[in-house]
């Protein structure tokens, strides 16, 4: 298949992988889309990297033919990415904070963590501290919004990268966690309520909780799956995100 104005369209997809070829016509960055569309539900994955004139980057593709596939490219190595989210830092303010990040994904990058799964997990745990410390300096929605691109993507990596090392999770810390996000969804839905009765602006911190609530669901689904890397770095976004709008103001 070759691409029509940048889109290649699988009405009728295998379910045998398929190899993505992306040449380079430039020096540059390039985005990679993959949209499934299942029977009752779809999938949106976008992947960005760097290319140079003349060299090939190559993916293996796999999609769903009637549910789609959680995570299409299977084959991406931590070095990709993890410069896929010094990309994205890149479009965000420099700040102590960025400047933190980002020796951290160098020295990941350089030093190929994967290979030491609990290194990596409190690495990539650290820097998602970072990027919660680093949105409070932000008023600008757009960058906003791109650290939660950011964060999406840091919980693949992690996901992808440590799902195979459940020795090096607990169980019982994260049922904590899960209680932890409890206590904290119900502390920031009543400071809400409290000040939308007072006639206070709330539709910010609104957002944030409902970001929290987003990823609480879905680390409590991971936790009741036995999935403990799935569970834990979802339970503690959904912390982050409550704590912030417990803290932030309209």
């Amino acid at each position: 298949y070759d691409a029509t104005d940048g889109i290649i369209f699988l009405p009728e997809p295998s379910s045998s992988p398929y190899t993505a070829t992306i040449k380079g016509t430039d020096t540059g960055t390039y985005h990679f889309d993959v949209l499934q569309m299942g029977t009752s539900d779809s999938l949106w994955k976008e992947y960005t990297n760097t290319v140079t004139r003349g060299s090939e980057e190559k993916y293996t593709v796999s999609v769903g033919t009637t549910v789609p596939v959680s995570e299409p490219i299977s084959d991406q190595t931590l070095k990709q990415s993890v410069n896929e989210l010094s990309l994205i830092l890149t479009g965000l303010p420099t700040t102590p904070e960025s400047k933190k990040i980002e020796n951290k994904l160098r020295e990941i990058a350089e030093t190929d963590k994967k290979n030491r799964p609990k290194d990596l997990r409190n690495d990539l745990e650290q820097i998602l501290h970072d990027i919660f410390i680093l949105r409070k300096s932000l008023s600008d929605v757009p960058k906003r919004n791109a650290t939660v691109v950011f964060i999406d993507k840091l919980i693949s990596i992690y996901i992808r990268f440590i799902h195979d090392e459940q020795k090096i999770f607990n169980s019982s810390e994260n049922i904590g966690l899960k209680n932890s996000n409890n206590t904290m969804q119900r502390v920031s839905s009543t400071n809400l309520q409290n000040a939308a009765e007072k006639g206070k602006l709330t539709s910010y911190r609104a957002i944030i909780y409902e970001k929290g609530v987003e990823y609480q669901l879905t680390g409590n689904a991971a936790l009741s799956a036995s999935n403990l890397s799935n569970a834990r770095i979802n339970l503690l976004t959904s912390l982050l995100f409550f704590r912030e709008s417990i803290s932030s103001k309209d």
